[in-house]
């Protein structure tokens, strides 16, 4: 949907080593139980959960990158322009952070697909630990930057993650703002991988886009 941005990374085949980790661990703990468990029978729910789960979830994503169309970006954009508004229209009117609702429950339903027990826990908690630090970080330089109209959208629209809510969320007092109120911790801000970034470009880059 951003065709000028696109490139080899954009498709997340080797962008990092916790990627990488992932894909090597639920491809291992498949073919352990395919070779020494074949005689077992599966059920067929974990792998209908995790078809429907992927594809709902594959929805929810796709329509977050159509709404912020030539705004979506696969990078965190640091900086406000003049022509930067906040989007609530469409999904995110319901979700302010649908990219990231659609990557973590669509991760969670691949390993279901597979049956990937083991995998499927652990991408969900990896998931949370991941969001629970880097949702509260966005969204205080979301208040940084917009103010008090973020923070009251905040408040009308959902996470979509499970206990995460309005964790952090604390209104601007400061208009002028400090650098220190976004700041985070630095470990969170600069360590963040490319799949976990794309909702926080929607707002840094066009117009009638928002970050996510």
């Amino acid at each position: 949907f951003n065709p000028t941005v696109v490139s080899s990374d954009s498709f997340l085949v080797n962008h990092s080593k916790a990627y990488t980790a992932a894909f090597l661990m639920a491809s291992t703990e498949f073919w352990i139980r395919f070779f020494w468990f074949a005689s077992s029978t599966p059920s067929l729910w974990p792998t209908l959960l995790g078809i429907c789960m992927v594809a709902v979830s594959q929805v929810i994503r796709s329509f977050a990158m159509m709404t912020c169309g030539e705004s979506f970006n696969h990078y965190i954009q640091t900086s406000k322009k003049d022509n930067h508004v906040l989007v609530k229209q469409g999904i995110y009117g319901v979700l302010r952070h649908p990219s990231y609702v659609g990557f973590y429950y669509w991760s969670i339903g691949t390993q279901c697909v597979l049956q990937n027990r083991i995998s499927a826990v652990l991408f969900a908690l990896a998931g949370w630990s991941f969001f629970s630090r880097r949702i509260p970080y966005e969204e205080q330089s979301l208040i940084h930057h917009f103010g008090d109209d973020y923070y009251g959208y905040a408040l009308r629209t959902y996470v979509g993650i499970p206990f995460i809510s309005n964790r952090g969320l604390v209104p601007q007092e400061d208009e002028d703002g400090d650098d220190t109120q976004h700041g985070g911790d630095e470990s969170v801000g600069e360590g963040f991988e490319q799949v976990w970034k794309e909702d926080a470009a929607c707002a840094s880059d066009g117009s009638d886009k928002k970050t996510n």
